[in-house]
């Protein structure tokens, strides 16, 4: 755009696009960036990132046209334009579909951990269980149906903490936390209640 267009003066620009135009594009960037921080290499990941990027590039060959005019025979930037934002959008939703069967066998996995709630607030950082709260507001709510509770404490924790360091407390309670949800029945949810 910079080499073969003609840039435009300033009073043609519309500050409208170019304030919508690249916050879009700012804004796809940083979920890539996101994207590509917290989620595991995989084709999931692979057809997200496409996607945002090719979207991210097709967006910005359409900022460029807010500051370059290229001549009305060219037809490359609106097939560049259009050709990336199509092929983000195609990729994007067959990574999103991957996603959705990825999540499905994810809540099956995590059902005795969170039951009805996904909600990362209310996750212990060293069980990875939820909190609580989360167990107290579930007892609530089975209270009408009837139902069973039941605590468990690990002997000499606090022993432990004192000889080995909270690394390795943290480590046995993780550990514990797997190791109870690895046993639990269809029905049953495991929270940690201290901490």
């Amino acid at each position: 755009f910079a080499t073969l267009g003609q840039a435009r003066a300033t009073a043609q620009w519309s500050w409208i696009d170019i304030a919508s135009e690249g916050g879009l594009s700012a804004l796809m960037a940083l979920w890539l960036a996101q994207l590509r921080a917290s989620r595991p290499a995989g084709p999931v990941t692979s057809a997200l990132c496409l996607g945002l990027a090719a979207g991210l590039l097709g967006n910005g060959v359409d900022l460029c046209d807010e500051f370059w005019s290229l001549p009305k025979a060219w037809w490359w930037d609106n097939l560049l334009e259009s050709g990336l934002n199509l092929l983000g959008m195609v990729a994007l939703t067959w990574g999103l579909h991957g996603w959705r069967r990825e999540q499905l066998v994810l809540n099956e996995q995590l059902r005795r951990r969170e039951r009805d709630l996904r909600d990362h607030r209310r996750a212990d950082p060293v069980s990875s269980l939820a909190d609580a709260d989360y167990m107290a507001a579930q007892i609530e709510r089975s209270r009408a149906g009837g139902g069973a509770l039941l605590m468990l404490g690990l002997d000499g924790l606090d022993a432990l903490t004192r000889e080995a360091g909270l690394a390795e407390a943290d480590r046995l309670l993780a550990n514990a936390a797997q190791l109870l949800c690895l046993n639990l029945g269809a029905d049953e949810l495991v929270c940690r209640y201290a901490g």
